[in-house]
C-alpha cells in the first residue's frame, strides 16, 4: 500500500504570485465547454498543480495551441503535441493512432506501464515513473481527511455517461459535482464503488476501499485500457471488477495501490514555473517605534542598526513570520548608525497574525533576505495565530526548551503531516502534534541560538502569548520505504 508520509519538509520561501504569462501552462479536459459541466476528476488537475506551486497556474482551453503545455492527469496523451511535458498522463486506449500525432515529448511521469510502452514503441523516451497525480492528493492537501465515523456504508460514483443508469440508485455522487464536494464525500464513506478512474483513485489514496465498476452501457465508450494503466502501475496486475453493485459489495475492495509517491512527486517539471523565491533568516528582536492602519494596509516601523540598510534586498522583509514589502528607509534623526524602516502589509493578514498585538515600543522578530538558500524561512501569508499553553526544560535534552501551543482543528489538520512549521518567522522541527479532549497542541524546542535571538525563551515569554503560525511554501514529500 501507499506507505505513510513520515514528514513533508520546506525548502524555499516563496512570494506568492498570480498566474504568469512565460510560464508553462496546463491543459486538460474540460467538458465545460461541451457538455455544460466539469468533471471532478479532471478538475482536480488545475487543483493539485495550484498547490504545488503555491499560485494560480494558466489553463490553455485547447489542446491545439502555438506554445508548448503541461499535460497532468487523465487520458489525455492524445491532446499532447510536439514537445509537450507529460507529467502523470495516460492513453485512454480508444482513440485511433492517427490522433497521436506527436513524435517527440519531454515525459516526466506516466500512469503506468501500458502508456509507457505506447511511447516507447513510438521511440519517445520514458522513465520508469508510474502513477496517477491525484494520488498525492491527501499529501498535498491535509485538510481533507477521512471520517473516523463514516456516515455512509458505501457510495457509487459513475462514470458520466453510466449516471442515467443509477437515478434510483440512493448512494450516487455525481461526477458533476465540485471536486471538493466529491473528495469530502468519499472521505465520508467506507466503501467506494465506481466506474469513474477518478473515484477510485481518490478513494484508494486516502486509504478507502474502492471497486472498479464496469457495466453495459452503449454510451460509455471507455475502454479497459486505462484501467490496466492504472492498475498495473501501482503493482496489481490481478485486479478484478465488478459488473454491478451488489457483485462490488459482495467481493470488496482492491488491495490497495504500490507507488512510489516521492518519484511521482519530483517528476514534477518545477523549471517551467515562474516560483519567485528567496530565502529568509531571523536576525534578532527590534522595536517597533510607530504602527499606521488604514482600511486596506498597515504600516510599522521598526529601528534597527544601520548596517541592515545593506542586508535589505527586493525590497521585502519578514515581520514576525509575515511578509511586509519596504515602503521607505530613512536615518534616524537623534541615533547614530540607527535606521527608521517602514514595512507595509495588508490589513487581512495584520489581523490574522501575531502583530495585531503591537503597539509602539514592542519588540518584533525581523526576518532579512538571504542569497543562502539553506536559511530558513516560511511562507509569507500565515494561517493564523497559536497560543502558548506552557514552557519548559525539554525532557532528556536539558540544553532545550519546549513550548507548546494550542491550535484550532483547522490549523491542526494543516500541519499535522509537517515536520517543519514556523512560530513568528522562526523555523522548528514538530516534536508532537496531538489532540486530547477535542483541542489540539503542537509541541517545538528552542535551542540556545532561538532563545538568544527570538521570544522563544521560557524565562521572557508569557503563557497565552499568541504567535503567528505560517507553514513551509514548497512540500517536499517523503515516504517511508
Amino acid at each position: 500500500m501507499i506507505k505513510t508520509v513520515l514528514s513533508i519538509f520546506m525548502t524555499c520561501f516563496c512570494l506568492q504570485v498570480t498566474a504568469h504569462e512565460a510560464e508553462l501552462p496546463l491543459y486538460f479536459w474540460d467538458a465545460r465547454a461541451t457538455q455544460g459541466f466539469s468533471n471532478f476528476g479532471d478538475a482536480l488537475s488545475e487543483a493539485l498543480t495550484e498547490r504545488i506551486l503555491g499560485h494560480k497556474v494558466r489553463v490553455v482551453e485547447s489542446p491545439i495551441c502555438n506554445e508548448r503545455k503541461l499535460l497532468g492527469m487523465g487520458s489525455i496523451l492524445n491532446y499532447a503535441q510536439e514537445n509537450d511535458v507529460i507529467w502523470g498522463t495516460g492513453v485512454n486506449g480508444k482513440t485511433p493512432m492517427s490522433a497521436y500525432a506527436f513524435t517527440n515529448l519531454d515525459v516526466r511521469a506516466v500512469r503506468g506501464p501500458l502508456t509507457r510502452k505506447f511511447l516507447l514503441d513510438r521511440g519517445i523516451a520514458c522513465p520508469e515513473v508510474y502513477g496517477d497525480p491525484t494520488l498525492l492528493l491527501p499529501l498535498l492537501f491535509p485538510e481533507f481527511t477521512k471520517n473516523p465515523n463514516p456516515s455512509k456504508e458505501y457510495i457509487v460514483i459513475p462514470h458520466y455517461s453510466d449516471e442515467p443508469l443509477f437515478l434510483s440508485e440512493f448512494s450516487t455522487v455525481s461526477v458533476k459535482e465540485p471536486w471538493d464536494q466529491v473528495v469530502n464525500k468519499i472521505l465520508d464513506s467506507k466503501f467506494v464503488i465506481s466506474s469513474a478512474l477518478s473515484g477510485v483513485i481518490v478513494a484508494e489514496a486516502f486509504g478507502i476501499s474502492a471497486r472498479l465498476l464496469i457495466i453495459e452501457n452503449a454510451n460509455n465508450t471507455e475502454n479497459l485500457f486505462k484501467y490496466q494503466d492504472y492498475y498495473f502501475g501501482t503493482n496489481r496486475f490481478d485486479f478484478k471488477y465488478a459488473t454491478t453493485v451488489e457483485e462490488a459489495l459482495k467481493i470488496g475492495g482492491e488491495p490497495l495501490p504500490q507507488c512510489d509517491l516521492k518519484k511521482l512527486y519530483e517528476a514534477f517539471p518545477f523549471e517551467f514555473f515562474n516560483i519567485e523565491s528567496f530565502s529568509s533568516y531571523t536576525e534578532g528582536l527590534y522595536t517597533v517605534t510607530h504602527i499606521f492602519e488604514d482600511s486596506d494596509t498597515v504600516d510599522i516601523t521598526v529601528r534597527l542598526p544601520q548596517k541592515f540598510q545593506q542586508k535589505i534586498q527586493k525590497k521585502v522583509i519578514s515581520l514576525n513570520g509575515v511578509k511586509a514589502q519596504i515602503k521607505e528607509i530613512k536615518l534616524e534623526k537623534n541615533e547614530i548608525d540607527q535606521i527608521q524602516v517602514i514595512a507595509r502589509i495588508s490589513k487581512k493578514i495584520f489581523l490574522n497574525s501575531s502583530l495585531i498585538h503591537l503597539h509602539t515600543g514592542s519588540k518584533i522578530s525581523l526576518g532579512m533576505v538571504s542569497s543562502d538558500p539553506d536559511k530558513w524561512l516560511l511562507n509569507g501569508e500565515p494561517i493564523g495565530r497559536v497560543i502558548l499553553r506552557d514552557a519548559k526544560i525539554a525532557k532528556e535534552h536539558g540544553y532545550l526548551e519546549e513550548f507548546i501551543f494550542e491550535c484550532s482543528q483547522d490549523q491542526y489538520q494543516q500541519i499535522r503531516h509537517l515536520k517543519y512549521i514556523g512560530l513568528d518567522g522562526s523555523g522548528f522541527i514538530i516534536q508532537r502534534i496531538e489532540e486530547q479532549d477535542k483541542r489540539y497542541y503542537l509541541s517545538v524546542h528552542a535551542g540556545r541560538l532561538t532563545r538568544e535571538k527570538t521570544i522563544f525563551n521560557r524565562n521572557t515569554i508569557a503563557i497565552g502569548t499568541e504567535c503567528t503560525l505560517s507553514l513551509p511554501f514548497k512540500s517536499y514529500v517523503r515516504i517511508d520505504n
